[in-house]
């Protein structure tokens, strides 16, 4: 392939882009390829170079290259440090997980601050071919067979239809030099095992395999978006056993519904094999999510530091025979009444081990357990909130149970409540003015 060919090619694949480019480039063939193709291109670049700190003097060449590289064609730069152990500790990933997230959350928060309209990684058609043999060793359905996209909306990827060898001639011809990582020359991680030895010995035998697997791709690519069109999203969270059952295929349509939360496989088979005889109450958690069976389907459910509390209101209410006859008025605990205020008070998301002294019974009981008997989806239970004294004691759940204490002695002057339900507030206003 020539220059102008090459050219050519990152220039049709960014045409529709109008905006600035955030561009991730390394130092290594790639990337480098990818930044020179996109200049020549007139396309509005900003580069972001990561350092990992992974490789010793390695990286502090690399960064340096960068900058030089950057500096010389008149584009700028944004240079960030990466703390990859900290990452791993705190989210217990591995070193690659861990750098991929650092690098496309640096990628993404560069995007929203400055109103970038794509961010463009260096992926080529070897690199898409990897990961289809990659998935293949995983399981897979026609997603993961058909690799990565030229352009999500979010991401691009402009050498796509370009090979290595077609990378290196570009580089070669433009007479620019590049840096490489002395870890793709080995074979301990699984992409490069597939890139140094296996791929090679494949074409051995079959001379145009990377061609052939790289137009397979493309037409899976269609054929996908294709189903994808056909088959309606589901954006409410839930796909239901019925649902399941109407497809005639269930790991396909499960397989649709939990692989962009990040379900792996193994999990996928589990949850095939759970819809032939549905039980409510498995979990399976992901990165950023879980997802439960309830007794109507599998359900998205967001991990508690996604939640938000509900808005709740506080009262202050004279005790009056009035007041005391809307307390007894309100069977459903949708609302709380108290001795004290709210500075007394906290209002959090149940826990697990949590416990309360519910009102008219003896001892105390598991809120798992009510929250069980109310037959509440897993959903329901993580945003099941409580009510605790200074003394971490669970005074009310609400919308289930009141405990025992901090009940209201009949000569109180004053009876606080608190509530997030419309309907309670409104009858508790009727009476009194807001705290």
């Amino acid at each position: 392939m020539t220059r102008p060919e090459f050219e050519a090619a990152v220039r049709q694949a960014v045409s529709g882009i109008s905006g600035e480019i955030i561009a991730g480039v390394s130092g290594g063939a790639d990337s480098t390829a990818m930044l020179r193709a996109l200049v020549s291109a007139g396309a509005n670049v900003h580069v972001v170079t990561c350092d990992f700190h992974l490789r010793g003097d390695e990286s502090t060449r690399d960064r340096r290259f960068v900058i030089s590289l950057c500096q010389g064609l008149g584009v700028p730069v944004t240079e960030a440090d990466m703390d990859v152990p900290a990452y791993m500790r705190q989210h217990g990933v591995s070193v690659e997980m861990a750098c991929r997230d650092l690098r496309y959350g640096l990628f993404r928060q560069l995007m929203h601050d400055r109103g970038a309209a794509r961010i463009a990684v260096a992926h080529n058609a070897d690199d898409n071919i990897e990961t289809l043999m990659l998935n293949l060793m995983r399981t897979t359905g026609i997603e993961g067979l058909r690799g990565m996209l030229p352009d999500t909306g979010e991401i691009i990827r402009p050498l796509l239809s370009l090979s290595r060898r077609d990378i290196e001639a570009y580089l070669h011809e433009i007479g620019q030099d590049f840096v490489t990582d002395s870890t793709n020359l080995a074979d301990d991680y699984r992409r490069n095992f597939i890139r140094n030895r296996v791929l090679p010995l494949l074409e051995e035998r079959f001379p145009n395999a990377r061609r052939s697997i790289a137009a397979t791709q493309r037409n899976l690519r269609g054929e996908a978006a294709v189903i994808a069109r056909a088959v309606s999203p589901k954006t409410d969270g839930v796909l239901t056993w019925a649902e399941i059952q109407k497809c005639g295929d269930a790991m396909t349509a499960i397989q649709r519904f939990a692989a962009p939360h990040g379900a792996n496989a193994s999990q996928i088979a589990e949850m095939t094999a759970l819809s032939r005889n549905p039980l409510p109450g498995r979990v399976w958690h992901l990165r950023t999510t879980d997802i439960c069976s309830e007794r109507d389907g599998l359900h998205i459910v967001p991990t508690s530091g996604d939640l938000a509390l509900p808005e709740y209101r506080w009262f202050r209410l004279l005790n009056t025979p009035e007041a005391r006859s809307l307390m007894r008025s309100m069977h459903r605990p949708t609302a709380c009444f108290l001795p004290m205020d709210g500075s007394n008070y906290t209002l959090r998301f149940v826990r697990p081990g949590d416990r309360i002294a519910p009102l008219g019974m003896r001892g105390s009981s598991a809120v798992s357990d009510i929250m069980k008997d109310a037959k509440l989806t897993q959903e329901q239970k993580r945003r099941t909130v409580a009510l605790t004294d200074t003394d971490g004691n669970i005074i009310w759940i609400d919308g289930l149970k009141r405990s025992r204490q901090h009940l209201i002695a009949d000569d109180a002057q004053f009876i606080y409540a608190v509530t997030a339900d419309p309907d309670a507030a409104a009858a508790i206003h009727a009476i009194t003015g807001k705290c």
